[in-house]
């Protein structure tokens, strides 16, 4: 299993976005300054899968709640 430590910043499919994985939310950085534009409330996320044309987001938690949330960007 993969923990998130291990894996905690990813960027987006068409790298628009780089994706930060905190222990309590889903951190989303653009632009140029690369400052947060979206924060998703989720906690204990491992993994974090952006579709192609980034207008969805599947985080996958385990440990938490619920295992896997879609999220319409």
């Amino acid at each position: 299993m993969v923990k998130a430590s291990e894996k905690p910043i990813t960027w987006s499919p068409q790298g628009t976005y780089l994706i930060l994985i905190k222990p309590d939310k889903v951190i989303f950085l653009g632009g140029k300054e690369m400052t947060p534009i979206i924060v998703l409330p989720k906690n204990k996320v491992l993994s974090v899968k952006m579709s192609p044309c980034e207008k969805y987001v599947l985080t996958y938690s385990p440990m938490g709640d619920t295992c896997f949330t879609v999220w319409n960007f």
